[in-house]
């Protein structure tokens, strides 16, 4: 059962790269966003109003002035726009303009359309049973990074 999980996973995680990347080629050269790119924007789109450009380098352990210069190149093409805190004013979250990138428009749609196939299949109890898993499985990934993160330093983080 546990490799029948292994390759379940692993096989979810390549037909997913693979769609991504079939979503980012999808509407040609106009779309402009290397893949490097479609990360950054990925992350944004999936929590929209959470990260700043300091947050996501700590996300990402990458330089803060890798990720601000990625990001406000982002900005500059129209791709993702930023929003002051009401509550700090030196904080700037982190949002995708959908207008810029049509092809999130479709995302979301398929999405819309995946998430009702699979209400009609299953009942709501196997919905609500998948959802926790998805959510055990973030976080048990999330987890298993954090504990073979190394950081510059050779230190296990």
């Amino acid at each position: 059962m546990k490799q029948k999980l292994i390759k379940t996973v692993s096989r979810f995680f390549h037909d997913y790269t693979l769609n991504e990347m079939y979503m980012m080629n999808r509407y040609g050269p106009e779309s402009r966003l290397t893949y490097r790119s479609l990360l950054y924007v990925d992350l944004i789109y999936g929590r929209p109003g959470f990260y700043t450009a300091s947050s996501l380098a700590d996300v990402l352990h990458i330089s803060k002035p890798a990720v601000i210069m990625k990001v406000n190149e982002l900005i500059r093409k129209g791709y993702l726009y930023r929003k002051q805190s009401e509550t700090d004013k030196r904080v700037h979250y982190l949002y995708v303009n959908e207008e810029t990138l049509p092809e999130y428009v479709f995302y979301d749609e398929m999405g819309k359309k995946v998430a009702q196939r699979m209400c009609e299949k299953y009942s709501p109890q196997e919905i609500e049973t998948f959802c926790t898993m998805l959510s055990d499985l973030d976080e048990l990934y999330a987890k298993e990074i954090k504990t073979h993160a190394i950081d510059k330093t050779g230190t296990e983080v």
